[in-house]
């Protein structure tokens, strides 16, 4: 998982990161896990009127997450990784990067 404006393609597990959010005041930080398993594919339009095939992903789901809503990939900026985020026994837990 890359730094920078989240990458679904990337997103192989569930990740601890730190993120800013698009619509938000810049330094309004949030950490959250961004799971695969929230990602759904949709349709939107652009301004031409035009449908195109897109995806969003929901923050919120997870316990502990700063961030709640269904949010655009490009409108979600990963500031940092902190881990790989794996559920035992009901509470999601963190493992470092190696």
């Amino acid at each position: 998982m890359n730094i920078g404006p989240l990458n679904l393609d990337q997103l192989d597990q569930p990740y601890f990161a730190v993120v800013q959010l698009r619509h938000q005041a810049p330094g309004v930080l949030h950490a959250v896990i961004l799971r695969p398993d929230k990602v759904r594919k949709t349709e939107r339009q652009c301004s031409l009127g035009h449908t195109h095939e897109s995806a969003v992903i929901v923050l919120g789901e997870s316990q502990g997450d700063q961030a709640a809503g269904w949010q655009y990939p490009e409108n979600v900026y990963v500031v940092a990784v902190l881990g790989v985020a794996y559920e035992e026994n009901g509470a999601w837990q963190c493992r470092p990067l190696a």
